[in-house]
């Protein structure tokens, strides 16, 4: 990933200079305390596959783990009853998966979330779709 600035408190590379940020470090480890089991294994999945599109960053920070390319493509939130996954494609998915979509309007894009509770939720069809939005920010 092309990083362009480093904050000088907190250690952390941004694409863009001065990037507005918490400083607050955080770990996997961090937001899964207290989780179900269940929880862990899931999203230790997803990061796992993630981080096989290619050059991905995975930066945990207080509400969740961001996931960036070249830019920001996706957000992680944990929660005691699974995991949710938010990423945006430049196409709107009409599939029961999706909690919810919609379009953002500033970029022209498409948010999709999926909830995932389970393993094998993070099977082949969503990183299908995580290599789509990968791929639009890499």
């Amino acid at each position: 990933m092309a990083k362009k600035w480093k904050c000088q408190k907190c250690g952390r590379e941004f694409t863009n200079k001065n990037q507005w940020h918490s400083c607050v470090s955080m770990t996997v480890n961090d937001l899964l305390e207290g989780k179900p089991k269940s929880v862990e294994k899931t999203l230790k999945k997803l990061i796992k596959e993630v981080k096989e599109l290619g050059d991905v960053n995975v930066d945990v920070v207080k509400t969740g783990i961001n996931l960036g390319g070249r830019s920001h493509f996706g957000m992680v939130f944990v929660q005691r009853s699974g995991v949710k996954l938010e990423f945006a494609l430049e196409r709107k998915i009409d599939n029961p998966r999706f909690a919810k979509v919609w379009p953002e309007p500033m970029s022209g894009m498409f948010a999709h979330r999926v909830r995932l509770t389970e393993e094998e939720d993070v099977d082949e069809q969503l990183l299908d779709w995580l290599k789509e939005a990968y791929s639009l920010k890499a």
